[in-house]
């Protein structure tokens, strides 16, 4: 049983195949990552991709601490947008999903990624990363400020 929650294409490219994901942002990379288990680092993240059971692919990182983080579960085959409908569906109705529990907002920037979960402030850019909480009346400056968004 499979639940496809994300969808990411895989590019073959002067005979090298890479996962590129242009969703949410952090975790995933913020660059095409080749399948290989050889470590790449692009914006200050190191990514690589392992073999897993039944012909998946596991794409990992190095997390703070250079601790190896799995990061999405991936199938290398072809899907069509029907395939997404069900978990699609499941994930707008129910009440408990993490994306209605919780204010998840996720920005890419070219040298890192910004990041508001709940009312936790995360900017990294490169190497540097700062982390603050806010109080909910900063949040329209906040998503102003960092996400050039106006609510």
């Amino acid at each position: 049983i499979c639940n496809i929650s994300h969808r990411a294409t895989i590019v073959r490219l002067e005979g090298k195949e890479y996962i590129v994901d242009v969703g949410l942002g952090g975790p995933m990379a913020a660059f095409a990552v080749e399948i290989s288990e050889k470590r790449q680092t692009g914006h200050g993240e190191t990514y690589w991709v392992e073999d897993a059971p039944g012909g998946w692919k596991l794409i990992c990182r190095l997390d703070e601490n250079q601790q190896r983080y799995p990061t999405v579960l991936v199938a290398p085959i072809a899907l069509i947008p029907r395939d997404f409908e069900a978990f699609c569906h499941y994930m707008m109705e129910n009440p408990e999903i993490i994306f209605r529990t919780r204010r998840t907002v996720n920005r890419r920037t070219p040298n890192g990624h910004i990041n508001i979960t709940n009312n936790t402030l995360t900017v990294r850019e490169g190497e540097e990363k700062t982390i603050r909480e806010f109080a909910e009346e900063e949040l329209s400056e906040i998503l102003s400020s960092y996400f050039e968004m106006k609510i």
